[in-house]
């Protein structure tokens, strides 16, 4: 994430939650224009004020599972911009309820961020779809249903 905000032109704040500071981290930061701003925050289990100060919601991991921080965001109606990879490609379907980017792809990422962050009615619209998805999809009786009917499948062996 680092490397593509380098290639950001927008001002960006970013804010990385639950890391904690390192040398590699360190070296990557001190190379990012002066433009940015990044703030670290230790890991907190009250998220929800730290994702009303957010204008984009990005998760850039190589590996996901089903992401609660995703759906969390998603409920609260957040553009997200996700890897393409694992959980994350149950979630969001590119160009309508997110954008999804090629893990590791700095220049894709920072095109991404870049076009959402120069057309707020887009990422207004992504985010609105978002809200439905994580809403109307994810809700718990809706898991709750398709979890026992995948366990009904494998019981009677289908």
């Amino acid at each position: 994430m680092i490397r593509a905000l380098g290639r950001v032109s927008t001002p960006v704040r970013l804010v990385m939650v639950g890391l904690l500071p390192d040398i590699r981290l360190s070296r990557l930061l001190v190379r990012l224009p002066a433009r940015h701003a990044v703030a670290i925050a230790p890991f907190t289990t009250e998220v929800r004020p730290l994702y009303e100060l957010l204008n984009l919601v990005l998760l850039p991991s190589r590996m996901e599972g089903l992401s609660q921080s995703l759906l969390e965001a998603m409920a609260l109606g957040k553009p997200i911009v996700a890897s393409a990879a694992g959980g994350n490609l149950d979630l969001i379907t590119d160009g309508v309820n997110g954008r999804l980017v090629p893990p590791r792809d700095s220049a894709a990422w920072a095109r991404v961020i870049e076009e959402l962050l120069s057309n707020p009615a887009a990422a207004k619209r992504f985010g609105e779809a978002a809200r439905y998805t994580a809403r109307e999809e994810y809700t718990l009786e809706r898991t709750v249903e398709r979890t026992a009917q995948l366990y009904c499948s494998v019981l009677a062996g289908s």
